[in-house]
């Protein structure tokens, strides 16, 4: 027997490293997106051809510049496999377990998340848990319980809240971990209490980018930024390590979402003396940009950008021009929150074949949108109107 075919051969565990529960997704999908793995992160396994469609479409401008419509084809066929596979996947227990972390009441933005979760994800094999600082802070405001009672009231895959009582459950999750001296010195010293969505406040703006690593060591999956938009099932990804590509900059990774096995990584968390730290949380995200590639540390694929922000490619001023639908040159004058504003008529389908939308929660601001991104002006029409009328 061939190398490539006792691998296709084997069963695996999904990240929760569970031997006894094999994973549901077949090599043969893994093996889709490992072949485009992009050159920052681990290469393809062996026996696994790579293909460099999407490394030749994120390119800086001094390298031909980037042409995300080369990418997004090589995912659209990838989708209709994943898609036709994916009809005889079934669970016993959950394979794909989700995180993201929310602090304060729910907002619109946060709850469209939720829901594309629950409509694109395998009803059976994937639940999200919701992480809060405390109990029922998510529907503390009428508005944020009418929100998650809408999300809540949505058939699809599970999506439950789970209160992290700093002062308790965290310490509890921690003993015994390589967490622990962390946890009780930096993180259970502070105040957690917040009534604003996206607190900046320290101890919450950057606790997500410390909690990440942290839940996935504990648990295993993969952790979601809330600041997103899910388009597709990420079955083909169960199992594997990955985050996506920043940009066209190989050496930076972007963890806005973050496939991790539970109890790996610990040359990645250890990286720059983050769990010496007494303050909570500033730094764990740069950590995270810099120990993946630069260091080498994270034993993980990068996926392309393209898979889930292919509009960060324009911002960052790479782009060619030549996309098929539509040009990159749209909208004018770049935006990063653009899709509150596009009409969704005028440019219909420009993110088929793309896992995902990370919209940049925290890019609002001068040139970048509205000044609190959380809270933005949605039009009429837009892509995000749209996703809310399909996503009910």
């Amino acid at each position: 027997m061939t190398m490539i075919a006792a691998w296709l051969l084997a069963s695996f565990a999904c990240w929760d490293n569970d031997p006894a529960t094999p994973c549901p997704a077949s090599p043969a999908a893994n093996a889709r997106y490992t072949a485009l793995a992009m050159l920052g992160g681990k290469p393809a396994p062996p026996g696994v051809a790579p293909d460099s469609a999407c490394v030749l479409a994120e390119r800086p401008k001094k390298d031909g510049g980037s042409n995300t419509s080369k990418c997004l084809e090589a995912l659209r066929w990838r989708k209709k496999l994943d898609e036709e596979e994916l009809k005889g996947v079934t669970c016993e227990k959950t394979a794909f377990l989700a995180h993201t972390w929310w602090d304060g009441p729910m907002v619109r933005v946060v709850a469209m998340f939720l829901r594309s979760f629950r409509a694109t994800q395998h009803a059976q094999c994937a639940k999200l848990v919701v992480w809060t600082p405390g109990d029922g802070t998510e529907r503390s405001t009428e508005r944020g319980r009418a929100l998650v009672e809408q999300v809540e009231a949505m058939s699809g895959a599970p999506v439950v809240f789970q209160t992290l009582h700093m002062e308790a459950a965290a310490g509890a999750m921690a003993k015994g971990t390589l967490f622990e001296e962390y946890v009780t010195n930096a993180v259970l010293a502070h105040d957690w209490s917040t009534t604003k969505p996206g607190d900046k406040k320290e101890g919450t703006r950057h606790f997500s980018d410390f909690f990440q690593l942290f839940v996935l060591w504990r648990y295993g999956g993969v952790y979601f930024d809330a600041d997103q938009v899910l388009l597709r099932d990420l079955y083909p990804l169960w199992g594997l390590n990955f985050e996506y590509q920043w940009s066209f900059i190989p050496e930076k990774f972007n963890n806005a979402v973050q496939g991790l096995g539970r109890g790996e990584g610990e040359a990645l968390i250890r990286h720059g003396g983050k769990l010496k730290g007494l303050g909570c949380c500033k730094g764990w995200g740069n950590t995270l940009w810099t120990a993946k590639v630069v260091k080498g540390l994270g034993n993980t694929y990068g996926l392309p950008c393209t898979a889930w922000d292919p509009f960060w490619l324009r911002m960052d001023g790479h782009h060619t021009g030549e996309m098929t639908r539509p040009s990159l040159n749209f909208p004018e004058p770049v935006n990063r929150n653009w899709l509150f504003q596009a009409q969704y008529d005028v440019v219909k389908d420009w993110y088929d074949g793309a896992f995902g939308i990370h919209w940049h929660g925290g890019a609002g601001g001068a040139g970048g949108g509205d000044a609190n991104a959380w809270l933005p002006t949605v039009k009429d029409g837009s892509y995000f109107d749209h996703w809310e009328q399909i996503y009910s």
